[in-house]
């Protein structure tokens, strides 16, 4: 099993990332957990949530034009659990190049709220570590590769 890790930002993020949440995948309770037998899935487990208010909205992308922008590959999102932990699953998920984007929805708006100059006013993260110093993840950061013949679990902190 892959994994990477991610740290909570305080940096400046650009309006561009943001979540269309009519086009998340169903509800999690409503899948079953992972399954490690299940070759074409990828988990993102966020720990160090400091809060179980809201959801951890996620997207998985596989195109560098439409990395953090709502044109995402796939879509999920997951409550936090007594432990501060999120999983984000994404099922049926060819070989290739990918990378995630996150963020913790504490007032459940739908949408990643920002303080002056566009800085988050919510935990997020990104696959890989992924971060500048001003602005977003860049995708060439935060892109991984996914065989498809095994599952894969990428871990974050918020």
């Amino acid at each position: 099993m892959t994994r990477y890790l991610c740290n909570n930002w305080a940096l400046a993020f650009s309006a561009t990332l943001a979540f269309a949440v009519s086009a998340l995948a169903a509800d999690p309770d409503d899948r079953p957990s992972a399954d490690p037998n299940d070759p074409l899935s990828i988990t993102f487990v966020i720990s160090d949530a400091k809060s179980q208010k809201g959801r951890v909205l996620c997207g998985l992308y596989d195109q560098e034009a439409k990395w953090l922008s709502r044109d995402y590959f796939q879509g999920a999102k997951s409550d936090v659990d007594e432990h501060g932990k999120a999983r984000c699953i994404f099922r049926g998920i060819p070989a290739g190049s990918y990378a995630i984007s996150a963020f913790h929805d504490l007032d459940s708006d739908n949408q990643l709220n920002r303080k002056i100059f566009g800085i988050p006013s919510e935990p997020y993260c990104a696959s890989r570590n992924a971060r500048r110093a001003f602005g977003p993840p860049r995708w060439r950061d935060a892109v991984f590769s996914y065989l498809g013949t095994a599952p894969i679990e990428l871990e974050a902190e918020f």
